[in-house]
């Protein structure tokens, strides 16, 4: 602990004299409609239809009611050329042996123990948080946790829990217990809270190089949901007021230089050798970007999806909310992994979620639209959507208009529930097979990504850039299945349109 205090107050003096984005080039100009055939070679049995097809293509068109222009500018695409086999996958809580396996791969030799919620501190623990506070009171160091006109409720938050919290009060020790792997109610962690019998947690608590981790995994059917996931990310297990334990950690290891380009790579080898270890199936780092984590502050995160026959599932956002067995609500999260480094290596947050079981694997190749008439479902479909379906996210006004480029396509593995599946999927499993209506069924299908803008009739209206305003990167439009043409997004997807 005197190690970990110590950590923290050297901080301080750094926080006490201290308090950063690209541009974006114009979308490409309306052209003509053009078509410029990519030559692929032969479409033998091990390539699909799309990607045999596809070419480099311009058009532009507008919406139905003329509130959107959309324009396509693809000058290559992201589609796989080997054939696609649907699967049929069931999602599934991680096991114990599992969970005690991807501690071991995160911390290494380190004891986990049981988590006890607003655990008390012991003597020697509650005076040296005593120093670090009594620290933060002085100068200027607090502004680095609070908004100028919130300091003196801070400053008054941190008195009054140096109040209440006595050294003489204390316990000289707290009685810990080593994780054994195993979940228990909620309300074992949690007590007083309700009883849930649907939700079960492992929680643990460790510390590697005086930095304290909580580290939990979730098995929780409650009210329908399904989340199984496990999380680990860096927290103390002892209260501090206005959850400063975090920030102070997490200020000290944080930069505030941009990471070089050999940081940025020593990160992701980092990465891709604890997905190696925790050897749970293939997976395929999809991004590996710096993040500004708060203010002046860089991090850099790193994310995965699950690789089945050698094709990648497509990476989207996780669903708003999962709202149990309503009707077009998907109830579990995609599967995916996720991990935020310090600049230097050192891990700040990881999570991965839904395993999933491959419990058929069809026969035959799954059939697959031409580039053409993907390109005409694109069109189909983009017309229907007016301007306030690509700003509601966003919660704009109604006057808008929308200029929408498309320019990137990717060709991946999604996810379908089962109830949504056409019958011919069905037979594509040569035998009769019982079917849970919890399954899903992995299936080719094409990410539309690109950008919009959105302008107001009004004058004093600021016109909105995705790519420039939201910081995400690309606007992912939608998910469209590829042997149809249909969008595939349940009704608390996050996607743009859907």
């Amino acid at each position: 602990m005197k190690r970990k205090i110590a950590l923290l107050l050297s901080i301080l003096l750094m926080l006490s004299l201290c308090s950063c984005a690209a541009e974006e080039t114009d979308a490409p100009a309306e052209t003509e409609n053009t078509i410029v055939e990519i030559s692929r070679g032969d479409s033998g049995e091990d390539t699909n239809k799309l990607a045999a097809s596809a070419v480099v293509y311009t058009d532009s068109f507008q919406s139905a009611d003329g509130s959107v222009s959309i324009e396509i500018n693809l000058d290559d695409t992201s589609l796989y050329e080997g054939g696609f086999r649907t699967l049929q996958i069931t999602p599934r809580p991680f096991t114990g042996e599992e969970v005690q396996h991807i501690a071991r791969v995160l911390f290494g030799d380190a004891v986990l123990y049981e988590f006890i919620n607003n655990r008390e501190a012991t003597k020697t623990e509650l005076l040296e948080q005593r120093e670090v506070l009594e620290t933060l009171l002085e100068g200027d160091a607090l502004k680095a946790f609070f908004a100028t006109e919130n300091i003196d409720d801070g400053k008054e938050t941190i008195r009054s829990y140096l109040d209440t919290h006595k050294v003489e009060d204390a316990p000289e020790s707290v009685e810990r217990t080593v994780c054994n792997f195993q979940y228990k109610p909620w309300s074992s962690y949690y007590p007083g809270n309700g009883e849930t019998a649907d939700y079960l947690l492992i929680s643990a608590q460790t510390e590697i190089d005086g930095i304290p981790y909580c580290f939990s995994a979730a098995n929780n059917t409650n009210m329908g949901v399904r989340v199984f996931r496990v999380v680990a990310y860096i927290s103390d297990d002892i209260s501090w007021p206005c959850n400063l334990s975090e920030r102070l950690y997490t200020e000290r290891i944080m930069s505030t230089e941009e990471p070089t380009r050999e940081q940025i790579d020593a990160v992701r080898e980092k990465a891709e050798k604890l997905i190696e270890e925790l050897n749970m199936g293939q997976w395929m780092i999809d991004k590996c970007e710096t993040v500004e984590m708060r203010p002046g502050k860089e991090t850099v995160r790193v994310t995965a999806v699950p690789v089945y026959n050698g094709i990648p599932m497509l990476r989207q956002p996780q669903p708003s909310s999962l709202r149990g067995e309503e009707e077009g609500i998907q109830n579990c999260y995609y599967p995916d992994l996720s991990m935020t480094f310090s600049t230097d290596g050192i891990l700040m947050y990881f999570a991965m979620n839904t395993p999933m079981e491959i419990t058929a694997v069809s026969e035959e190749t799954s059939p697959m639209m031409s580039f053409a008439e993907m390109m005409g479902s694109i069109k189909t479909q983009f017309s229907g959507y007016s301007a306030i379906q690509y700003t509601e996210k966003f919660r704009f006004g109604e006057n808008y208009h929308v200029d929408a480029l498309i320019d990137r396509l990717t060709l991946g593995y999604n996810m379908l529930p089962v109830s949504q599946c056409p019958t011919e999927i069905l037979e594509y499993f040569g035998s009769p097979l019982w079917v849970n209506n919890g399954d899903f069924y992995l299936v080719p299908a094409v990410a539309v990504y690109g950008n919009f803008r959105a302008s107001s009739t009004s004058p004093e209206e600021a016109p909105f850039d995705y790519r420039q305003d939201w910081e995400h990167g690309d606007a992912l439009f939608t998910i469209l299945n590829a042997a149809n043409g249909s969008i595939i997004a349940p009704e608390n997807s996050d996607m743009i349109l859907g």
